[in-house]
């Protein structure tokens, strides 16, 4: 076990250490530290441990500490002299980051509003051989007076819990120590209520304490982009209330967010609610636009992202929340599951030349082949120094060469007879995500970040870039139809594009529907497009001699299927949003 103590570098002004000092910890369980900001005393001890099964380190941005490599089961301990704040990173992989708060005295409290009424928690460290500390907050003359008296744990921490009325300040004294003061924000009680009144969603708002005449947004949800963005505007009426009638037709998200408050309150954000379009039976959509739906259920939790057939008539999977590979027997609906390691988190899926699965694991940063016989996993990492690549999808050349995508900004390849993987930089930075290789031979791939195709050479590796007509599209993912066209699904603009190597001419066509989302894209063998949109939860068959569009509907929602992959007479899809597999048949 190393030690050491925190140097020059990070010292704000020396203060006594406590009389008794604490130990406190830091995980590593795979690629983050957690807790990842940690609030300690001048005086205590921090240990990592390295529970992951791969290497990290815990190296302070000022380099004022450094932990070296901490293998697996490996520790760290660090004791802090001096008050200050210190944020650190893992050199191996640098998304991974931390911070250590010392304090002479420590409170902290609510990091998000507190809606008025309710009871807040405020928690500090105090030296371990006080036994109360007082809790001041600040009145409005901008002195501190007693709010309460907290008593102080045999570990030096302390609680108190404190109802809010109003946005303030608060600080901890214990003798001659002041804690840095917290601002605890207030906000209106918001509450959001939806009934559904034939095809219309009637949604009732209400503030409390009253806010007349505020500006409110009602707000959806994007799954994609993880985060809460304006749907409707208006404002409060007279009784603080606001109603909205919608006609959705996709299931929503949707919360109300009181967009200013009265003096002393801060934005208020509801409770979230659902709103979706009525429903058809199960049995009509089982049985639509002369297809037969059908959903098989996997283990809760797997979180299926791709699907690739299996040679024995199963149906391969990566699941990648519980980090295995997942097979499914459409006869009997039976799956089966295999480890494919700590750490692991399998993205996408693919069946060799050799009939094995082939996996790109974003988790262990490598490629992973599995012996469909023997269930015997093999992996191939990627060179050490390159960092985290955020593995994505794979399609083998004609030669047996794999070749694969990371969305941090790389594409590779692996030649399984030698098992040598090479990573080449991707141009213009983040964004490879689907891969595919043309009948003739060619590879390409879709960059979602950087929107663009780039068509690999496959003999030197270099990349040339190809520009969808559509601006800032989103180029998701890539397949090639039996005449070596490329089509492409256009996450942002929402359309399918196609690309003619031969004249090197594009086309697109815009999905149905108000706001389409498309996803995975795969071409039968009868040329037909098959597309996903996250916007309709559907599936979306294009076929390009009528240039006519069918939307199919999925019985569950929200599916979030991500990939498609297929065999003569079915198509099959990874609903991650349900924990199911989806296949879909002609009638």
């Amino acid at each position: 076990m190393s030690r050491g103590v925190v140097a020059g570098a990070i010292l704000f002004v020396a203060l006594a250490s406590p009389s008794t000092a604490a130990d406190r910890g830091v995980a590593i369980p795979g690629k983050l530290f957690e807790p990842e900001r940690l609030e300690v005393l001048v005086g205590d001890t921090v240990t990592w441990t390295n529970l992951d099964a791969v290497t990290h380190t815990a190296t302070a941005d000022d380099r004022s500490f450094d932990s070296g490599d901490l293998p697996p089961d490996g520790v760290f301990s660090l004791t802090f002299d001096r008050a200050g704040r210190i944020v650190y990173h893992c050199t191996i992989h640098r998304f991974m980051t931390g911070e250590v708060d010392v304090f002479a005295l420590a409170l902290s409290g609510p990091l998000d509003p507190v809606p008025v009424g309710a009871h807040f928690a405020l928690r500090g460290l105090a030296p371990s051989d006080s036994r109360t500390v007082s809790v001041e907050r600040r009145a409005p003359d901008g002195t501190f007076v007693p709010e309460a008296t907290a008593n102080v744990a045999g570990d030096g921490s302390f609680r108190l819990s404190v109802p809010a009325v109003t946005s303030m300040d608060y600080r901890a004294v214990s003798g001659a120590l002041v804690s840095p003061p917290v601002h605890v924000r207030v906000s209106p009680r918001v509450m959001l209520r939806v009934r559904r009144a034939g095809r219309v969603v009637r949604m009732d708002g209400l503030a409390v304490p009253a806010q007349p005449g505020m500006p409110v947004a009602l707000e959806v949800y994007s799954r994609e982009r993880f985060d809460w963005f304006p749907y409707r505007a208006a404002r409060l009426d007279a009784r603080s209330r606001i109603r909205f009638i919608l006609s959705p037709r996709r299931k929503l998200r949707l919360r109300l967010v009181v967009l200013h408050a009265s003096a002393g309150l801060v934005r208020g954000t509801s409770n979230v609610v659902v709103a979706a379009p009525p429903r058809p039976s199960r049995r009509a959509l089982a049985k639509q636009n002369g297809f037969e739906v059908r959903e098989y259920t996997v283990p809760e939790g797997s979180h299926p992202h791709d699907v690739a057939p299996a040679r024995d008539g199963g149906v391969w999977y990566t699941a990648q929340h519980s980090g295995e590979l997942g097979w499914l027997d459409p006869k009997t609906g039976r799956v089966r599951h295999t480890s494919l390691g700590p750490g692991s988190a399998p993205h996408g899926v693919i069946v060799g030349p050799d009939g094995a699965p082939w996996i790109t694991d974003g988790g262990l940063n490598a490629i992973v082949r599995v012996d469909p016989r023997t269930l015997r996993v093999r992996r191939f990492p990627l060179p050490g120094g390159g960092g985290y690549a955020n593995l994505n999808t794979a399609t083998f050349d004609r030669r047996g060469v794999l070749w694969f995508t990371g969305q941090s900004g790389i594409y590779g390849r692996l030649d399984p007879k030698v098992g040598r993987v090479r990573v080449f930089t991707a141009p213009r930075g983040p964004g490879p995500y689907g891969i595919a290789t043309a009948p003739g031979g060619a590879v390409y791939y879709a960059s979602l970040a950087g929107s663009y195709v780039g068509r690999i050479d496959i003999r030197s590796g270099k990349v040339a870039v190809l520009r969808p007509p559509t601006r800032g599209q989103g180029a998701r993912r890539v397949w090639s139809d039996s005449r070596g066209r490329i089509w492409v699904s256009e996450w942002n603009a929402g359309r399918v594009a196609r690309y003619e190597p031969a004249t090197r001419r594009w086309r697109e066509w815009r999905l149905p529907g108000s706001n389409p989302q498309p996803y995975a894209i795969y071409v039968d063998q009868r040329d037909v497009v098959w597309l996903t949109d996250f916007s309709a939860n559907a599936l979306v068959r294009f076929d390009p001699r009528t240039q006519r569009f069918t939307t199919i509907r999925l019985p569950s929602s929200p599916a979030n299927v991500r990939q498609l992959l297929g065999r003569p007479g079915e198509i099959w899809g990874a609903e991650s949003g349900v924990d199911k597999l989806v296949v879909v048949r002609p009638r």
